[in-house]
């Protein structure tokens, strides 16, 4: 153990009692932000962590898919209860400050807009430090002038600035980009592990699938109509499966009915484990139009899946074409088409070099996104942060 190490491990051991760590997210609906703090909780040391989370949605939606989890592991789950929040700003920031007085956290850990539009000024006015997590890309220029400086605001007011990816980062307006902190999303590479030795040896057929949050972003129909044109031309690629809930679930249905797919594609609904999925897939497909860096993804790759994946966002620092996976251009759908038929034609026959790939996509989680690596940096922030602040006072 090193100096520094030592001196954190220390100014716990000192601590008259446990750290107080309070996380903020919109809602409990099943999404990677969402996914994170869940793992992030449970990867924490209770010894040293007392957790809670504060949403800003009611707890009423069926697609609260998360809030059994954290019963589950007895985390306090708090609700600013707003259901349009747009409208109520004095209202949810006197809630989240009640929350705060309730709890009394040592740090609040801030992941999405509008959950941190509360954080912000329920931290500010009670002086507790803040940091916020960027999950996604931040397109500001996209932005109204309102949520422009929203965000601006949110980076002034964070003790500390942390990024999924340095494509994130580099989103980020330039005058903050120095003090950003760029910390992966982690896998639990024990529980994301192939339940067999993966091999395309013998292969008759072939199963793509998919894991997210159903909502335009993700364009999950493209997906559909991408796999119908595949499996139209390539009859061995037989199933695609859909894991996931949102508002698109409609559309989506839609399209694979006016598709004649029905028995192709399975859309299964939100899953509270995916580990067990995986060893259904043998392909991780993905046509999302932005990602941080994906969840999803990193998981199914823990699992030996091999990805292929829009080339957005982060996707390219854990991808490398054609050595654990495969790049998607975004805006050409023909030529997307023309490269899964290569990839899967090519896979039966060249099993071995799929079977290589396969196992090195999960070495790429292992020795870069393992929750081993990555919980110990959020632990040193946070200790880092409260220590600072403790001491300032």
């Amino acid at each position: 153990m090193n100096n520094k190490s030592q001196d954190l491990a220390e100014i716990q051991r000192t601590r008259d009692r446990k750290l107080r760590l309070l996380f903020t997210i919109g809602s409990l609906a099943e999404g990677g932000a969402e996914r994170w703090v869940l793992n992030l909780i449970t990867k924490l040391d209770r010894d040293e962590f007392e957790c809670a989370v504060v949403v800003v949605k009611p707890l009423l939606s069926p697609c609260d898919s998360l809030l059994n989890a954290f019963k589950g592991i007895q985390v306090p789950v708090y609700t600013l209860d707003l259901k349009h929040y747009q409208l109520l700003f004095p209202l949810g920031t006197m809630r989240m400050k009640k929350v705060f007085r309730k709890f009394k956290p040592d740090l609040v850990q801030t992941n999405l807009l509008v959950d941190r539009f509360y954080a912000v000024r329920a931290a500010a006015s009670l002086n507790v430090p803040l940091v916020s997590t960027f999950h996604g890309e931040t397109q500001l220029a996209n932005l109204s002038k309102f949520k422009r400086r929203i965000y601006l605001e949110h980076l002034e007011f964070s003790d500390a600035i942390v990024a999924v990816s340095n494509h994130a980062r580099r989103s980020l307006p330039e005058d903050f980009r120095e003090s950003v902190i760029v910390i992966e999303p982690f896998v639990d590479v024990k529980h994301f592990a192939p339940t067999r030795q993966r091999s395309f040896s013998g292969k008759q057929e072939l199963t793509l699938g998919t894991v997210s949050t159903l909502t335009p972003k993700k364009n999950i129909p493209q997906l559909v109509h991408l796999f119908a044109e595949v499996t139209g031309r390539l009859p061995f690629v037989k199933k695609l499966i859909i894991i996931g809930e949102g508002p698109e679930r409609p559309a989506i249905e839609d399209a694979i009915s006016c598709l004649g797919l029905s028995g192709a594609v399975d859309l299964v609904g939100y899953q509270e484990d995916i580990g067990p999925w995986h060893s259904r897939m043998d392909f991780y497909v993905s046509t999302s139009l932005g990602e941080g860096l994906p969840q999803a993804m990193l998981e199914a790759m823990s699992s030996s899946v091999i990805p292929i994946v829009n080339n957005v966002g982060g996707v390219p620092e854990a991808l490398s074409e054609g050595r654990n996976g495969f790049l998607l251009d975004p805006a050409n759908h023909e030529a997307n088409v023309q490269k899964l038929e290569q990839i899967f034609v090519d896979c039966v026959r060249d099993p071995s070099k799929y079977t290589a790939m396969a196992k090195a996509a999960r070495r790429t989680v292992i020795e870069k996104f393992s929750s081993e690596i990555i919980v110990p940096r959020y632990r040193k922030l946070f200790i880092e942060i409260a220590q600072e602040r403790e001491g300032s006072e």
